[in-house]
This record gives structure tokens, C-alpha cells and sequence, in this order.
């Protein structure tokens, strides 16, 4: 049985962006709760120190995380794809590495805005 390799690596990519775009909507309703004035904000005199440096460093981790999920194996989907001259792996490569910095950067504003 022969593996198509062009249709893994494009599945694969595909399972990134999947993964990346799941997690930041994961993140995105996690701080609507969790911000000041939504959903059910801390009681008066609760120190949320603690938890607050705690989201920042999800957020850091997961911002990471998604970058590096979707980004590495797009910059050598498209590294491939140039050298073979392959317009539609290049392309699929450079899907990856903007859906990868959009999700990577929604990270990093909601960290900014929320917390």
C-alpha cells in the first residue's frame, strides 16, 4: 500500500489550523468570563493576583504553542513547495503560517485586553 505524502502533509496542516483555531476559541470564551464586568466578576476585596498571573501564563503558553503548531510545518510546506516549484504546496504552506499568526496574535490581545 503506498502513502500519498502530498495528501498527509496537506492533512496534517489542515489539523493545525483545526487545532489553533479550536484553541483559541476555547481561549476566547474562557476570558469573557474571566475579564472584570463579564459574566461573574470577582466579590469586592478577593485578591485575583494569583489567577491573573496564572492566565497570563496560558496565554503566553498557548500563544506559543499555537505558533509553533501551525507556523513550522507551514515554513516547510512552503520551503517544499518552492523548491518543487509546487504553486498549491506553497500555498497551503502560507495558509498555514497566517492562520498560525492570526491565531498566535488573538492570543495576545485577548491577554492584553482581558487581563
Amino acid at each position: 500500500m503506498k502513502i500519498n505524502v502530498k495528501k498527509v502533509k496537506k492533512n496534517l496542516i489542515k489539523a493545525y489550523a483545526t487545532v489553533a483555531i479550536a484553541a483559541n476559541t476555547i481561549a476566547l470564551n474562557a476570558t469573557a468570563f474571566a475579564a472584570e464586568g463579564g459574566g461573574s466578576g470577582a466579590p469586592e476585596g478577593v485578591d485575583t493576583s494569583n489567577y491573573d498571573a496564572l492566565l497570563n501564563i496560558i496565554f503566553w503558553a498557548a500563544g506559543i504553542l499555537i505558533i509553533a503548531c501551525s507556523c513550522i510545518p507551514g515554513f516547510k510546506a512552503m520551503a517544499e513547495g518552492q523548491a518543487n516549484e509546487d504553486k498549491r504546496g506553497f500555498n497551503s504552506g502560507l495558509t498555514a503560517v497566517i492562520t498560525g499568526a492570526v491565531c498566535g496574535a488573538a492570543c495576545v490581545a485577548v491577554r492584553y485586553i482581558f487581563l
